[in-house]
């Protein structure tokens, strides 16, 4: 059922629909999300989880925690339960950010590079070999997940 509302495009309704006015629409979200966390398939999935991490869900779940609404509190509550739990997250989290900072550090090299109208070949600042303009460009491909 779950990875079905997943490929229907379930997730992105759920993520887009926790910020509604509506505390039903709210509620609504929060559950279909602790469900779809609770499905051994998805929690172990990385592009599933990758997308609710780069979706910022896990902060929009932690201020659900504060709700007014009983209902809504507790199932943003175990959506995050249910998403700390998965064997995926811990590791996705760590390579996203680990891509994120390389990916920071290829735009200042493309930066500085630009400015200079330089291309010395000489070291960026973690000490490696300075990349050439095309490849900065094409490093996107080294993208994790």
């Amino acid at each position: 059922g779950a990875a079905l509302v997943r490929h229907a495009g379930g997730l992105d309704l759920f993520l887009n629909q926790l910020t509604a006015q509506d505390e039903s629409t709210v509620f609504l979200a929060a559950a279909g999300l602790q469900n779809m966390l609770s499905t051994p398939q998805l929690v172990r999935d990385p592009d599933f989880i990758a997308a609710l991490i780069r979706s910022d869900a896990e902060t929009v779940l932690t201020h659900l925690c504060e709700h007014t609404n009983h209902s809504v509190r507790r199932s943003a509550a175990g959506a995050l339960a249910n998403m700390a739990r998965s064997p995926a997250h811990k590791h996705v989290k760590s390579a996203l950010s680990v891509a994120e900072h390389y990916r920071s550090q290829a735009e200042l090299d493309l930066r500085t590079q630009s400015r200079s109208g330089l291309s010395s070949g000489a070291g960026s600042c973690d000490g490696s070999p300075r990349s050439t303009n095309a490849e900065l460009a094409n490093s996107h491909m080294y993208e994790v997940v």
